[in-house]
């Protein structure tokens, strides 16, 4: 079913942001609809679509929906047997839509509903455009370059007809959802710039007027997938992808949303979750920062305290160890009882290697270790087991030379939860000079592509 917001998987309904809530009476004609077709209502919320309501079978076609507590935003009529939908806009209390079953893409029509009226004016509009697109690409007669001369008058021609509805329509939600999704348009680069200058000026002007069409009071935009959207781009495609840059990205847009408290929350929980998620070496940095700057300082209120003590306590593990910060400082002994530091390792770079002489997977990163090529690289892997582990000296016997050392934790006074945040075996981190980590939780593996060599 064509839609004009991305289609996505259904699911439970779940309680999300507070918004402004409406009473409605809204009533559904549906033309030529089977008796046995069951028919739900839908609503989009950020990446996701959600189940409102079943409604079941249609009564000769028609249904009518009342409820005194409806979000504002971009709903849907799922048809399960069909295995089809289509999407409105709910912003007006009272209004019907009406369709053919037979032909939902092209009968879409809406009374007493201004909302409705321009929003499915415009996907007629737009499947009148991708038809005659589809009709220049089939054109035998015409070359590439009167082709591409075409498509370029036909986009054109759909931007000049969204414009008219901006210019004609101010106030209406879809006004507000078709500009969020308008890209800023970047000025003539000025006089004098090399290539590389003017893409640089052309890619910031881009990234620092991003935003400049979505409007951040209107939370109603959270019940459609447009912010979503924004953000992924923002984060994923026009930011650096390392966890300084993307915090900062963060930061800006929870910024920008501050003139909505509901819009604001839904950026501090998704940027959060990504964060605590990311599968990125050394991210955890900015997950520790969001935590600390939106949870542990209470402005984050709408957590439950169960749920804030898990953060508090999984931010308070990470921050002793993170990527750019000096490492926690430890003195261990090896089999001959001799004391060693880890800051008196006078190395270029120290491997730090977790382990339990009982781990499967230590074994297999064992294995890994010995067939890795590390020469010409001035580096000092050092093993660390934990208290009672009495078969530590026998996991690591083959691993001899200059470049390891081995060492027992044998007093089991260091709490190596809160200092490296170690949970599970085996774990690598990869400290410089200065014992500054650079590289955590990885494969020894990556190692001859992590260690410079000489």
């Amino acid at each position: 079913m064509r839609a004009f917001f991305l289609a996505l998987s259904f699911m439970s309904s779940v309680v999300l942001m507070a918004q402004d809530q409406m009473t409605v009476n809204l009533y559904f004609n549906i033309k030529n609809i089977p008796a046995d077709e069951e028919v739900q209502l839908a609503y989009r919320y950020g990446d996701k679509t959600y189940i409102r309501e079943e409604l079941g079978s249609f009564q000769n076609g028609a249904y009518s929906y009342q409820s005194d507590s409806v979000n504002r935003g971009v709903y849907l009529l799922n048809f399960k047997n069909k295995n089809a939908y289509f999407e409105f806009i709910l912003n007006e209390p009272t209004f019907s839509i009406i369709a053919d079953y037979n032909d939902l893409d092209n009968t879409q029509g809406s009374l007493g509903s201004k909302e409705n009226e321009v929003f499915f004016g415009y996907i007629k509009k737009v499947t009148e455009i991708n038809r005659k697109v589809s009709e220049v690409d089939g054109n035998v007669a015409w070359d590439d370059e009167k082709k591409q001369q075409e498509r370029e008058r036909l986009g054109e021609e759909i931007n000049a007809y969204r414009d008219l509805i901006l210019e004609k329509n101010p106030g209406l939600l879809v006004t507000d959802l078709f500009k969020a999704y308008m890209d800023p348009v970047i000025p003539e680069v000025p006089a004098g710039m090399s290539e590389a200058e003017a893409q640089s000026f052309q890619f910031n002007y881009y990234k620092e007027h991003f935003f400049d069409n979505l409007n951040f009071e209107n939370d109603a935009l959270l019940y459609s997938p447009v912010i979503y959207s924004k953000m992924q781009i923002y984060r994923d495609q026009l930011t650096y992808q390392e966890p300084d840059s993307l915090l900062k990205t963060a930061n800006q847009m929870i910024e920008l949303a501050s003139v909505n408290q509901n819009i604001k929350k839904y950026l501090i929980i998704e940027f959060f979750n990504y964060f605590a998620n990311s599968k990125t070496v050394c991210m955890d940095k900015a997950y520790v920062a969001m935590a600390d700057q939106y949870y542990l300082s209470g402005e984050a209120d709408w957590i439950d305290p169960e749920q804030l003590s898990k953060i508090v306590d999984n931010a308070n593990n990470l921050r002793n160890n993170i990527c750019g910060e000096k490492a926690f400082n430890f003195t261990l002994k090896d089999a001959s009882g001799k004391s060693v530091s880890l800051n008196n390792i006078q190395t270029e770079w120290t491997v730090l290697l977790f382990l339990k002489s009982d781990c499967s997977g230590c074994a297999k990163e064992l294995e890994k270790l010995k067939s890795i090529d590390l020469s010409g690289a001035d580096y000092k892997i050092v093993t660390v087991h934990l208290k009672d582990d009495a078969g530590w000296q026998e996991q690591v016997q083959d691993l001899k030379g200059e470049h390891y050392i081995h060492l027992t934790d044998a007093a089991g006074v260091i709490d190596w939860k809160r200092q490296y945040n170690l949970s599970s075996f085996p774990l690598v981190y990869v400290l410089d000079r200065e014992k500054v980590i650079q590289y955590k939780r990885i494969s020894v593996e990556l190692l001859p592509q992590l260690i410079e060599k000489k």
